[in-house]
């Protein structure tokens, strides 16, 4: 049985390794909603930076958009397992286990992919005890 447990979490570990991490950087965003979010700001900001904005005079503007959601659909529907977005980048940190040329044929908003490499960390200093 113990057997057994430790062949299932070594699959399990491999399984979860085999994936990988990628930038997503998007061609564009829903532009036709800029106007529908500036008359509504309460759907994209708190009420500290709404009258942070209105203070400094800052409209809303594309930086401020959401990413698209059909184009992270259309990554989620793809074996691509969305992490986090970043408005400001107009990108998406995913998990795939396909290649980077798959996933930029996902979708035909998608400019371009960057891999994502862990490189073992290496003290600069060795300390003698």
């Amino acid at each position: 049985m113990k057997q057994l447990l430790c062949l299932f979490l070594m699959t399990g570990s491999f399984i979860i390794s085999a994936q990988d991490r990628y930038i997503v950087f998007f061609k564009s965003k829903p532009t036709h909603q800029l106007e529908y979010f500036n008359a509504h700001p309460e759907l994209l900001f708190s009420a500290e930076a709404i009258e942070k904005k209105q203070q400094k005079g800052i409209a809303v503007d594309h930086h401020d958009l959401p990413v698209s959601n059909a184009t992270l659909k259309a990554l989620s529907s793809n074996h691509c397992y969305v992490v986090k977005t970043s408005k400001w980048l107009n990108a998406a940190l995913v998990e795939s286990t396909l290649s980077a040329e798959d996933i930029i044929s996902t979708s035909s908003n998608i400019e371009s992919v960057v891999p994502i490499t862990f490189k073992k960390m290496v003290p600069l200093i060795k300390v003698e005890n």
